[in-house]
């Protein structure tokens, strides 16, 4: 299949039309056992992706040469909407920068394991990748880009912020959701994942929980307005008047942190946000007991495989947790963000800030 993306020249009179021969994906092992059916399909699927991709790719030039930023940052540099404009900045040489956005460990693939690469590196890769700690700035040091791609340690600006004003916002916090925590002996934050659904393991410990527990079950952002509704009508139902959604889900994270006794999620790098407050997490998905394992060991997490289990590690006392790493995965020190800035101002041509 060969496929014909047409793009709009800087003049936006010019044309320029790029051939795309797809026929290589027929290659590709597509799954099925007749990959003569599959692959037209596959193909025209590509063909699609890449012709919208190239086209993103034209307009992001044209927008990046009209406004000649000095820097591009931007978070999830892989997804459809900012691959292009990481694409469109290199080319144009404006230096990109990818922000972590949550855990980066040896199963994210889009930042670990690229073996093999050109001398100087990749065109659809950030120039650096600023991440929250030493941990994360260590899994790039088994890339083939390393020399090229660097990483920046710089923490996480919104926590470092949000702390130097700590408790500042405490009064902001609705009357309801204050109302509903008084007096409770356990209050448990459960984060959770794209899915929008409550974890089984977390839905009987919710029916079967102590009057005296309450529940802030935060869908996660991607979720949906109905889909919100959905999981605010099941957690009624398991913890009518025990459990709160709404609020939970638009309140700021790090407020919410600071009202809980524990955190409870299916993997969501949130425990490291609630570790650097002091808050434990229990981790219920089966693959967090492989993503967290080092710091499940070292007691700075845990994991919960059953209800039995869960109960077991919100009733573990205080002192038995390790909520003090000794290398952070957080960096919250503002003299290490400001380093960290500094090195991406000279990257830009740009004098102290």
């Amino acid at each position: 299949a060969k496929v014909h993306v047409t793009e709009l020249g800087h003049d936006g009179g010019s044309r320029t039309s790029t051939q795309l021969d797809l026929s290589w994906l027929r290659l590709l092992p597509c799954g099925g056992p007749d990959l003569v059916s599959v692959s037209p399909r596959l193909e025209q699927l590509a063909g699609l992706k890449l012709g919208q991709f190239l086209r993103l790719v034209g307009w992001w030039r044209r927008w990046l040469a009209s406004v000649e930023p000095d820097l591009l940052l931007c978070s999830c540099y892989y997804s459809d909407e900012v691959l292009p404009a990481v694409v469109a900045a290199n080319a144009l040489g404006i230096p990109t920068i990818d922000i972590q956005h949550g855990k980066q460990g040896r199963f994210q693939g889009m930042y670990n394991h690229w073996t093999v690469a050109p001398q100087e590196g990749f065109k659809v890769l950030p120039s650096r990748f600023w991440v929250w700690g030493r941990p994360s700035a260590a899994h790039f040091d088994s890339n083939a880009f390393s020399g090229v791609h660097l990483p920046v340690v710089g923490g996480n600006c919104w926590i470092q912020s949000w702390m130097s004003r700590q408790g500042s916002g405490s009064g902001t916090l609705p009357a309801a959701l204050l109302q509903l925590i008084e007096g409770a002996s356990l209050v448990v934050l459960v984060s959770l994942q794209h899915d929008g659904r409550i974890p089984k393991v977390v839905e009987e410990d919710m029916r079967t929980s102590s009057r005296q527990t309450r529940w802030l079950i935060r869908a996660h952002p991607v979720v949906s307005h109905a889909g919100r509704g959905a999981i605010e009508a099941r957690a009624e139902e398991l913890a009518a008047g025990r459990v709160e959604v709404t609020l939970a889900s638009s309140l700021p994270l790090l407020e919410l942190l600071t009202l809980c006794t524990h955190h409870v999620t299916g993997w969501s790098s949130v425990g490291y946000e609630a570790l650097v407050l002091g808050v434990p997490t229990v981790f219920v998905a089966e693959q967090a007991a492989t993503l967290y394992k080092d710091y499940i060991d070292r007691q700075h997490f845990a994991f919960a495989a059953t209800a039995t289990d869960l109960v077991g590690a919100l009733e573990r006392p205080l002192e038995d947790w390790d909520l003090k790493e000794q290398t952070p995965y957080i960096e919250t020190d503002p003299s290490v963000t400001s380093r960290a800035i500094e090195q991406l101002l000279q990257l830009a041509g740009k004098s102290d800030p």
